[in-house]
């Protein structure tokens, strides 16, 4: 997994974070998405300090 790039929709909490917390864990960066702002960064900041290459995004994907 190491320098792949990895999306996840709902990253900001639940299967989604952890999900984002082990490929970035294996060398991936990590791209994540939430609805709700505050809870995105959150997420986003507790990650990096563990070390993980990540970017958070505002999206809600039920939204064309």
């Amino acid at each position: 997994m190491k320098d792949n790039v990895i999306i996840i929709t709902g990253g900001s909490s639940g299967i989604g974070k952890a999900l984002a917390e082990e490929f970035g864990k294996h060398g991936s960066k990590v791209l994540i998405t939430g609805r709700n702002q505050s809870d995105l960064q959150a997420a986003v900041d507790e990650l990096r300090q563990k070390g993980i290459i990540i970017s958070g995004f505002p999206a809600d994907v039920s939204r064309p």
